[in-house]
Parts: C-alpha cells; sequence; structure tokens
C-alpha cells in the first residue's frame, strides 16, 4: 500500500515544539482550522498542516476532535489515534496513516464543531499556561511509548458507539500530549489516570449493554 505524503511532515517527539512562540496550543489549532478556505478538505490537508508541530501537537489535536463526534464519525476519529498511539507506542519516529484515511474528506465547519467546547477549551488553556518540566521519566523516550500505550486504550473506548464514551478519553489524550509538549510529567499522570478511569468507564457501560441484552434475548 502506497504510503501518504505526510514527511517532511510530522518531526520526532524531540525538544520544544515550534508552535510555542508566544502562543497556547488551543490559539495554533483555531489557525490552523481558519486557515482552510475550502468547505471540504483531506485527512491528508489537515495533517500537512502540522508538518512542523512534533507528533505531540498532532495526537493533541486528534484528542480535542475525539470529544465531540458526530453519528457515523466514531470509527474514522477513532481509529486515528489507535494508529498514531501504536506508532508511539512502537517509538516509531515518523507518523504513518493508510491511504484510505488520508484521503477521506471532512466539512471545514465539522472540524470546527469538534474541536470542544467553550468550557473544555478554557480548561486547556489554563492548564498549559501552568506547565513546568518536572518528572522527567514521563517524558523520556520510555514516557513516550507510555503515552503510546494509553492513548491506544483510550482509542478503543472511543470507537464505542454510545453516549460519552469518546468525550473524557479524547481529553485525556489532549491533556497527555499536553503535558509531553511542555516537559511536565504530572500533567502526563494526570491524564493517564483521567484516560484509564473514563475507558474502563466506557468498557462497562458497554459490557453492561452486551450483557443486557443477551439476557433480554435469553428471557423471549
Amino acid at each position: 500500500m502506497k504510503k501518504p505524503n505526510l514527511k517532511p511532515a510530522f518531526s520526532k517527539l524531540k525538544g520544544t515544539p515550534s508552535y510555542h512562540a508566544g502562543k497556547t496550543a488551543m490559539e495554533v489549532v483555531d489557525e490552523i482550522i481558519n486557515s482552510f478556505t475550502k468547505k471540504r478538505i483531506t485527512i491528508r490537508e489537515l495533517f500537512h498542516e502540522m508538518h512542523e508541530m512534533g507528533f505531540a501537537f498532532i495526537l493533541f489535536f486528534i484528542g480535542l476532535l475525539t470529544m465531540i463526534t458526530p453519528p457515523g464519525l466514531t470509527l474514522i476519529v477513532g481509529i486515528l489515534p489507535l494508529i498514531f498511539g501504536t506508532q508511539m507506542a512502537l517509538g516509531r519516529d515518523y507518523p504513518w496513516i493508510p491511504e484510505w484515511i488520508a484521503n477521506k474528506k471532512i466539512k471545514t465547519d465539522t472540524l470546527k464543531a469538534m474541536l470542544g467546547t467553550k468550557k473544555t477549551r478554557d480548561y486547556i488553556v489554563r492548564l498549559e499556561k501552568k506547565l513546568k518540566p518536572r518528572y522527567g521519566y514521563f517524558s523520556s523516550k520510555m514516557g513516550e511509548k507510555i503515552i503510546g500505550g494509553f492513548t491506544i486504550l483510550c482509542a478503543i473506548s472511543i470507537m464505542i458507539p454510545l453516549p460519552f464514551t469518546n468525550m473524557f478519553p479524547g481529553l485525556a489524550i489532549s491533556i497527555m500530549c499536553l503535558g509531553y509538549m511542555g516537559r511536565d510529567g504530572l500533567v502526563i499522570i494526570i491524564g493517564i489516570i483521567t484516560g484509564v478511569i473514563s475507558s474502563f468507564v466506557g468498557f462497562g457501560i458497554a459490557i453492561a449493554m452486551v450483557w443486557g441484552f443477551i439476557k433480554g434475548l435469553r428471557e423471549m
């Protein structure tokens, strides 16, 4: 399968991202989205605009998108953190996505609507302003793989087609990656805890519903 043209693209998780020039991550996200003049863009075009931001910024952005997923987009949106989280856990230098996903189109207005509520966005901005280097292990190469592993867990929960199984796991991904970009191990830990709790709640709801359905069939 031919790889989409995403290089020079994605830089390795190393050093401080270039977006940090006096702007918050949310401000950069808004700039990227508002830069599109077309009504529909491909996933390839979207990621191309982030090519100098770094792997963590891309997952931060994807985490925001997964918090408010319109019906019919759960699988597509959820599979992105699954793919990137797996590559991150394996220590890949550059992310890769299948051609069929890279060529998928999405409405620009839908993207804007998916970028979190005002309350969530304000929370992330406040959190980013408090970032400071601490607990360096979690921002090391091994920490990168740990974040990738927990991103996989969150992604599986996001793909469950039930209400509220995507919002908090998506927020957790954004928090973990925000902490990584700021080299703040404490924020990464907060993201991990949020992801684990919300994912297992989502799994529990899904299992309960499946079990209830099976039980109902047996009683018929």
